[in-house]
């Protein structure tokens, strides 16, 4: 039997869920020991003031996703790139990282699970790294599996949690749509529609959010990366989004 939300308890849960980019970022700037004393709130402005960052979400026609913050750094900087290095070559670190993001992953997914009557899961957390020679950035991808992330009903996928409940996030919100599928609605409208995916940029309200894909006629365009790999997708999709946002 399904129940009305709890909406003071989902408002918390959506909160929450926008505070993951800060958990995530805090954690790569400790974890890779940029400023082992610094407070980490001025950590988490001086790096993401000048830091591309997102978060992608990448649909399957299941219903389940593929979630990944997407965090740079600047190479040319020599506390980035001493953090990037330790972080990268670092299996303890990263190992740590991995865990404090699932944890945080688990507490939103339980939360959204409880409030929905939805069954959800959050698997296989990793983290991928890659270097952009051209533009001097190292590129940490933090990944998990979120099983049930949309409602499924008749061939639709709705999403509307965790976004519509207070989520408002410093980085831009990417939805990677799965082959062979459309956006039929949303609201809000997005700030950017491509070929196989759209984006919010940051600091876009997500308040009220919801995205209805429906099937189109089938065709696969070909732009679609499923699986991420090793966050290559991931990095390709939210690179789009930056390039657009420096025009």
């Amino acid at each position: 039997m399904n129940r009305e939300p709890n909406q003071p308890r989902l408002r918390r849960v959506g909160v929450y869920a926008s505070r993951l980019f800060a958990v995530v970022l805090v954690a790569l700037l400790l974890t890779g020991s940029v400023a082992a004393t610094a407070d980490s709130a001025s950590a988490i402005d001086a790096h993401s003031q000048g830091t591309d960052s997102a978060f992608v979400v990448a649909l399957e026609d299941d219903g389940d996703a593929t979630v990944t913050v997407v965090v740079t750094f600047d190479l040319t900087d020599e506390a980035d790139r001493a953090a990037f290095q330790s972080l990268k070559e670092n299996e303890t670190k990263r190992s740590e990282l991995e865990a404090r993001t699932e944890r945080r992953l688990q507490s939103v997914v339980a939360g959204v699970a409880n409030e929905t009557d939805r069954e959800m899961a959050i698997e296989e957390t990793r983290v991928s790294f890659e270097t952009d020679d051209q533009t001097d950035r190292g590129i940490v991808s933090v990944s998990a599996t979120w099983r049930g992330f949309a409602a499924t009903e008749d061939g639709l996928l709705t999403i509307a949690e965790p976004f519509n409940s207070g989520f408002t996030a410093d980085q831009a919100v990417v939805l990677q749509l799965p082959d062979g599928y459309a956006l039929a609605e949303a609201t809000p409208e997005p700030s950017e529609r491509a070929d196989g995916h759209v984006s919010w940029d940051a600091n876009t309200s997500l308040e009220g959010y919801e995205a209805v894909i429906v099937p189109s006629d089938g065709a696969d365009d070909g732009d679609s990366q499923p699986g991420f790999g090793l966050g290559a997708a991931a990095i390709a999709i939210a690179g789009g989004v930056w390039s657009r946002r420096r025009r």
